[in-house]
C-alpha cells in the first residue's frame, strides 16, 4: 500500500488556498509534483485534491489538466531542455540525446503547456510547448501537424515574453510549414491564426509596412476562406488591427474609418449592438472622429453610445466603462458642452 502524501495541514492549506481565489505557492506545488510522482494518481487525498481544484476554477478539464501538468513536472526539468536558449547540450533534440518518446508522454508536455498559458506562466508554457515540439518532431518528422502546432506555440509565448524579434522568426518558421503541409494549407484556421499574430508581432517589433501588408494579407484570406467569410469574428478582429495600425501609426483617418465602419456593420450582424468587442469598434470610430477628423459632434454621440453599452454589459466599475468616460469628458471639455460635462461628473464620480 501507497504512503498518503498529503497530510491534513497541507490539504487544509491548499484548500484555504484554492478557495480564496490564490494561486498555489511554489511550495505546495513542489509538495505535489513529489507526492503525485511518488504515490500516482490512485489516492483518496488526490481525488480530494481535484475537488479544491474543481471549487477553484470550476471546471472539471481544468482539475484533470492541472493535475496531469503537476504529474508531468515532477519528471522533468523544464527549463533546462527548452529548444531556445538553454545550455544543455541536449538542446534541440528534447533534452534526451535523440530518444524518441512515447505520443502520451509528448501529449502530456502540451497539455501542461496549456494549463501554464492559462495560469499566466508563459515561460513555464513556453518550455512545455517547447518540449512537446522537439519531441513530435523526434516522433514523426518536422513537418508533424503537432510539431509545427507546437512551434506556433512556442512563438506565441515569446511574444508574451517580449522576446519579440524570435517570435517573429519562429512565426515564419511555423507559418511556411502549415501552408506547405496538405493537412493544413494557406486556408486553414490554424494556418490563419499564426499569418494573423505574425501580423500583431511585426507591429509590436515597430515593421509598420511589413505588418500592413501581412495584415491585408490575412485579411483576404480570412474573407475567403471555406471555415471563416467576411464577419466571422477572427475575421473583424483583423478587420479592427488595421484599423488601429491605419489610424495609430499610419494616420490615414480615411482608411481607419473604412475599416473600424467595416468591423462594426460585421460585429453588429453577428454579436449584436452591445457585445463589448461591437462596443469596442464603436469606441474607436469615436477616437478618429474626435483626435483625427476633429468632428466632436459625431464623436460624442459614439462615445457616449459606447459607454451606454459599457456600462449596461460590464458595470460602472469596469475598467472599459471608466476608459471610455475618460475619453467622453475630454471629448465634451473639447467641444465646450459645459452642461454635458457637469452631468457626466455627476453620474461618474471617478471623473
Amino acid at each position: 500500500k501507497k504512503e498518503c502524501p498529503f497530510d491534513d495541514d497541507f490539504v487544509a492549506a491548499v484548500e484555504l488556498t484554492l478557495l480564496e481565489g490564490e494561486d498555489l505557492t511554489d511550495a505546495q506545488e513542489d509538495f505535489l509534483r513529489k507526492a503525485l510522482c511518488k504515490s500516482g494518481a490512485a489516492t483518496a487525498q488526490l481525488a480530494q485534491f481535484k475537488k479544491l481544484i474543481m471549487k477553484w476554477k470550476k471546471s472539471p478539464e481544468y482539475a484533470d489538466d492541472f493535475i496531469r501538468y503537476l504529474g508531468v513536472a515532477a519528471s522533468i526539468d523544464p527549463q533546462s531542455r527548452s529548444r531556445f536558449g538553454s545550455n544543455d547540450s541536449s538542446a534541440g533534440t528534447g533534452g534526451t540525446g535523440g530518444a524518441v518518446e512515447k505520443e502520451e508522454t509528448i501529449d502530456g508536455y502540451w497539455d501542461s503547456g496549456d494549463v501554464c498559458k492559462k495560469r499566466g506562466d508563459f515561460q513555464q508554457a513556453f518550455d512545455y510547448y517547447s518540449r512537446a515540439c522537439d519531441g513530435y518532431t523526434l516522433l514523426r518528422g518536422p513537418d508533424d501537424e503537432n510539431a509545427v502546432k507546437m512551434s506556433s506555440m512556442c512563438a506565441s509565448m515569446l511574444h508574451k515574453l517580449g522576446r519579440v524579434g524570435e517570435a517573429i522568426a519562429e512565426y515564419r518558421i511555423a507559418l511556411e510549414k502549415k501552408e506547405r503541409i496538405p493537412t493544413m494549407g494557406p486556408s486553414d484556421p490554424s494556418t490563419l491564426n499564426t499569418l494573423s499574430n505574425l501580423g500583431d508581432a511585426l507591429r509590436d517589433h515597430r515593421e509598420w509596412e511589413e505588418a500592413r501588408k501581412v495584415m491585408e494579407l490575412c485579411l483576404l484570406r480570412k474573407s475567403t476562406a471555406p471555415a471563416l467569410g467576411d464577419v466571422h469574428p477572427d475575421t473583424l478582429r483583423t478587420v479592427n488591427n488595421l484599423g488601429n495600425l491605419y489610424f495609430t501609426v499610419f494616420k490615414d483617418n480615411e482608411k481607419a474609418l473604412k475599416y473600424f465602419e467595416r468591423a462594426l456593420k460585421g460585429y453588429e450582424a453577428t454579436l449584436g449592438k452591445t457585445h463589448p468587442s461591437t462596443l469596442a469598434t464603436v469606441m474607436n470610430l469615436a477616437s478618429v472622429q474626435y483626435t483625427g477628423v476633429k468632428d466632436y459632434g459625431i464623436a460624442t454621440v459614439l462615445f457616449e453610445r459606447a459607454l451606454q453599452g459599457f456600462e449596461e454589459k460590464l458595470g460602472k466599475n469596469h475598467h472599459n466603462t471608466i476608459t471610455c468616460a475618460k475619453n467622453l469628458k475630454t471629448c465634451l471639455r473639447t467641444s465646450g458642452d459645459l452642461d454635458g460635462l457637469k452631468a457626466l461628473e455627476a453620474k461618474y464620480d471617478y471623473l
